[in-house]
């Protein structure tokens, strides 16, 4: 058990880290309200009004207005299997709040060869470079997670 996060959760410690003056975006109930987030060690303690996990040592992130999304990680997928080009499978995942995806994007390989992964990863470099609204971080085993990718990054 943590009792680290747990004491920090109910104000008997403070957070190691606290953004605050977000904007947090609710992607179920399609709200947006103010609010902060409280860190301890690295998992969250608290969300809202996290003012009373301030202490002298605490870390203070101004997120000065700017929106906290909180997102789920999709830890195994096939994107390719969706039948949905990759744009389009990052703006579907996106609309349900995935934030990021973990693929190595092999059945498109099998099928296609490299000229299939080189139009994937073109269009999964659009996604992520050229069109921040419909950003959804994707990364295979080379760990390059939530970064604009190079096209030659199977090398």
């Amino acid at each position: 058990m943590n009792t680290h996060l747990q004491d920090v959760a109910y104000g008997r410690k403070k957070a190691d880290r606290v953004i605050i003056n977000g904007q947090f975006v609710n992607v179920h109930s399609r709200e947006i309200y103010p609010g902060g987030v409280a860190i301890a060690g690295e998992r969250v303690a608290a969300i809202g009004d996290v003012t009373y996990t301030i202490g002298p040592d605490t870390e203070v992130i101004d997120a000065e207005g700017h929106y906290i999304v909180p997102g789920f990680v999709e830890g195994h997928i096939h994107p390719e299997s969706s039948c949905l080009s990759i744009d389009r499978f990052a703006e579907v995942v996106a609309s349900h709040g995935t934030t990021s995806v973990f693929t190595d994007l092999h059945e498109i390989g099998v099928v296609t060869g490299m000229e299939g992964i080189d139009a994937a990863l073109a269009g999964l470099y659009a996604v992520l470079c050229g069109n921040a609204s419909r950003h959804v971080g994707m990364a295979g085993a080379n760990g390059l997670a939530g970064r604009c990718l190079s096209l030659d990054m199977r090398r």
